[in-house]
């Protein structure tokens, strides 16, 4: 599969997904399925959700044109699987599920990713080498597909950020990915970058519908499931590769660093004020940005614009050991939650 073809897929993927959501629309105003504001949601109207299930149309009709049997059976734990968090997402749009019982929920695809389809944590690459026991790679390995998947849903807040994010991500999986010889996962990322971006077409402010967890989820999972594979094939990269990173880890966290930031930001300040760490609250990045003056469209972009900056950290320091990349993407999440922090005080000091 050369690199034009990889794009119409791409393309395919788009224009599937712009021609879906006006449909989908209509039907989620007609059943009155809509998302209700809350003290913790930003919308002041009811707004259709559900916006994952044309991502997820636009994903598989495109994978049905571009993807061979052999394809299909060789991935077919993660299709499965990404079946079962749909439904979980489902059940959540429509019933609301506690955080508990979706996080239960999500344990069942990832236990079918990791026992049967082989997406595995093996080591600690950069730190230490030596492969880790079976049994110590599968938990490894789930609660990082947990984590991740659960702090890209955290950050689906406010019009565009969820989408702008995952569509980064996406992009730069595929190009890395084609790049390394994988042409079918660098399809896969690539048609999910096609469908989110005709969902931000809809989703950009103000917001025609929401991705809802019925997207969150199973494009989280995606994102998560291709990040840890991603850690894997780079780590058996030739080390005089050019596509190498030399921080498997580093690399990974600075791909994901919006999501991961956010959730231990507010994850920490929920425990240090008594509350549950699944308690939800207005104390994300977003929020704040919002409390700065900022609107929906600029703070999605100016996250967009961190999580590309990192990025493009880990590609400057893509020889760097893995210890000082990430004590570097550490130092500097810090000083970034510090100036937002000072930034905010500055403000509510000007208005009082």
């Amino acid at each position: 599969m050369n690199l034009l073809l990889t794009l119409v897929y791409g393309g395919i993927s788009l224009v599937v997904a712009i021609l879906a959501f006006p449909i989908l629309i209509n039907l989620l105003h007609r059943w009155q399925l809509l998302d209700h504001p809350s003290n913790h949601k930003i919308h002041p109207s009811f707004t259709p959700s559900m916006g994952g299930i044309c991502i997820l149309l636009a994903v598989s009709i495109t994978l049905l044109i571009a993807f061979p049997m052999s394809e299909w059976a060789r991935l077919k734990f993660y299709f499965i699987s990404l079946a079962v968090i749909l439904v979980v997402g489902l059940r959540d749009d429509i019933l609301n599920l506690t955080p508990w019982q979706k996080l239960v929920g999500q344990f069942l695809p990832v236990f079918l990713v990791v026992f049967l389809g082989g997406v595995e944590i093996t080591s600690l690459y950069g730190f230490w080498h030596s492969p880790f026991p079976e049994w110590a790679s599968w938990v490894i390995t789930t609660f990082v597909l947990v984590v991740l998947t659960n702090s890209y849903n955290l950050i689906d807040g406010i019009d565009g950020l969820a989408g702008i994010v995952s569509a980064i991500i996406f992009l730069v999986l595929a190009v890395w990915f084609w790049m390394t010889g994988d042409e079918y996962l660098a399809t896969l990322a690539g048609v999910f970058f096609g469908a989110i971006v005709g969902f931000l077409y809809y989703n950009w402010s103000p917001s025609k519908i929401f991705m809802g967890d019925t997207g969150t989820l199973p494009i989280g999972f995606t994102m998560s499931v291709l990040v840890v594979i991603f850690m894997e094939e780079n780590n058996r990269l030739d080390p005089a590769s050019p596509h190498k990173f030399n921080a498997s880890i580093g690399t990974a966290v600075c791909l994901f660093v919006i999501p991961v930031f956010d959730t231990v930001r507010v994850v920490i300040l929920r425990l240090l004020a008594g509350q549950s760490p699944f308690r939800a609250d207005r104390n994300h990045l977003h929020h704040q940005l919002l409390r700065l003056g900022f609107t929906h469209a600029q703070t999605a972009f100016v996250l967009g614009a961190i999580n590309l900056a990192f990025i493009g950290l880990a590609w400057f320091g893509k020889n760097w050991p893995e210890p000082l990349l990430l004590t570097l993407v550490t130092i500097s999440c810090i000083m970034l939650g510090a100036i937002f922090n000072r930034a905010e005080k500055n403000r509510n000091a000007r208005k009082n």
